[in-house]
């Protein structure tokens, strides 16, 4: 009986489970090496994970916050509080904490095949699924732990249960509301989008929206989950004290990035957003493809089409009366474009709310396309276009190493420099680029509540670059140098000549590290490389 069951359940939903098998594979396999090492946002939130998991602080000594200080303009808390579980269980390595990552992002595979299917049908749904199964843009941030890019997928469950609540059953509005509460604190920039979406999805579906307990314990969780940001806005706008208790904590951040919402800037950032969105890639190689685009190249015409299709049939079907579910995802376009629009900075990191709908949009021209050209031949042609176009990224995603990422080679001259020092011996990292104090944190794990007490804060207070901590030291330059240190410098001619010059013995780590010091012992230092690790 059993197994005759799992049998037509495996028959009845193969398509939706072979995507799902092509996600995961797109998205775990070499999860450990593929990006190679680990870029320093990500670090520095693995190490505020150990600490909370080892000492109940992060970096800067405060118990659960609800958003760290971390650099000193802040970082989203949500990524950490799902990793800290997996590092209990699954020990401390990269690999786990990229895990939320890829998990969230798998599971919006098939949230968005579930949207498909319930705004319009089976077929469609598979091919939503289909397309950001294998979008690089998606693709790329499912492997590494940056904490911001959670939100999209929060915003997409969020919306897929929403969906399912005012179609099927009202308690899923409750678990809408729970996702949206999570994206709050995934990426604050849904403090600003979602209100915008709410407020559009109110006055259009007022009438379908049921009036039941469901409903107002949905809006009460929603509240009260937003009730610790409200406090962390009010503190950092200078309207409370800063709130530190060993339940809980609401810091006041050094530098509070208000500043970065500019509306000047919105004429400006209209040209920005729209040459992103065209070129599909903003000259950062480890969260879009310059090869390929974020969505692919071929389908940003289609995408465009597809918004203009949908807004005139939005507002021929709004004189009617006739609002369908389907438009959610023109309102969702509209809060994430109104975010982009008022920010000083546009990356596709910072636009991050908008790629889902774009990809959507991608499909939906595609779709009408196909409709109003009456050819059965368009949807073929672009399913072929896809698969060929993944092919292209994974080859070159796989085979080009992305230097935004801080691998073996960093962690190879840290050891050959602790190896190399005497105990009264300070080591310094020449370049605050060289190795990221973010980056330096994860790798030595310095105790949490020492650190935070101790630790020295230089240069830009947004940007709190550690200036020194124990035995550690960072310079601005070659030029800061004294020479009775340990020092850890980039492996090129302009270093190397001007160490030899200092009378330095100078001992190349790999590829893109020297150590340098005062009478170093080269056949110790031989040997302690030899002991270290090739590098790649």
């Amino acid at each position: 009986m059993i197994m005759t069951k799992l049998r037509h359940f495996f028959s009845e939903h193969k398509l939706i489970l072979s995507l799902l098998l092509l996600a995961a594979c797109a998205r775990f396999i070499k999860l450990d090496s593929l990006p190679n090492g680990v870029y320093p946002d990500e670090a520095y939130n693995a190490y505020n994970t150990w600490s909370l998991m080892s000492q109940g602080v992060d970096s800067r000594g405060y118990h659960a916050p609800v958003y760290f200080t971390a650099w000193g303009s802040g970082m989203n808390a949500l990524y950490a509080y799902l990793a800290l579980p997996l590092f209990r269980i699954f020990g401390t390595g990269i690999t786990v904490f990229r895990l939320p990552q890829a998990l969230v992002s798998l599971a919006s595979v098939y949230a968005f095949y579930l949207l498909g299917q319930e705004l319009f049908n089976r077929k469609t749904g598979c091919f939503m699924a289909f397309v950001l199964a294998i979008n690089p843009w998606s693709i790329m941030n499912a492997r590494f732990g940056l904490e911001s890019t959670l939100a999209p997928g929060m915003l997409l469950f969020a919306f897929t249960f929403l969906v399912l609540g005012l179609k099927k059953n009202p308690r899923c509005l409750f678990l809408s509301a729970l996702f949206m509460a999570a994206s709050l604190y995934g990426y604050s920039l849904t403090w600003i989008a979602l209100p915008v979406i709410l407020i559009l999805t109110l006055l259009l579906y007022r009438k379908r929206i049921p009036f039941q307990p469901v409903t107002a314990l949905s809006a009460a969780l929603l509240f009260l989950a937003a009730i610790p940001l409200l406090l962390f806005l009010a503190v950092n706008l200078d309207l409370i004290d800063e709130i530190a208790t060993p339940v809980f904590s609401v810091p006041r951040l050094p530098v509070f990035r208000g500043e970065e919402l500019a509306p000047r800037y919105i004429l400006q950032n209209m040209k920005s957003l729209f040459q992103i969105i065209l070129s599909q890639y903003d000259g950062a190689s480890h969260t879009s493809s310059s090869l390929t685009g974020a969505y692919y190249l071929f389908t940003t015409p289609f995408c465009l089409l597809g918004i203009v299709i949908h807004m005139v049939k939005f507002f021929k079907s709004y004189k009617r009366g006739d609002n369908d579910l389907q438009y959610l995802f023109l309102l969702w376009l509209a809060g994430a474009s109104v975010v982009a629009l008022l920010q000083k900075n546009m990356t596709m990191i910072h636009i991050n709310l908008i790629h889902i709908p774009f990809i959507f949009y991608g499909v939906y021209g595609i779709i009408q396309a196909a409709y109003y050209a009456k050819s059965r031949l368009i949807l073929p042609a672009c399913l072929i276009f896809f698969s060929i176009s993944f092919v292209w990224f994974v080859y070159d995603y796989g085979t080009q190493p992305d230097t935004h990422f801080y691998g073996d080679t960093a962690e190879d001259a840290l050891n050959l420099a602790k190896n190399m020092a005497m105990p009264e011996q300070n080591i310094t990292i020449v370049g605050y680029t060289t190795i990221q104090c973010g980056t330096w944190m994860w790798f030595e794990k310095p105790d949490p509540i020492d650190f935070s007490s101790n630790v020295v804060y230089i240069d830009d207070p947004a940007w709190g670059q550690i200036g020194s901590y124990g035995r550690f030291r960072y310079v601005y330059s070659i030029d800061s140098i004294t020479g009775e240190d340990i020092y850890i410098c980039p492996n090129n001619s302009m270093h190397l000549e001007k160490l030899t010059d200092m009378g330095l013995t100078v001992i190349p780590v790999n590829d893109r590290y020297l150590i340098a010091g005062m009478n170093l012992p080269l056949q110790d230092a031989q040997t302690v490389q030899n002991h270290i690790e090739p590098s790649y």
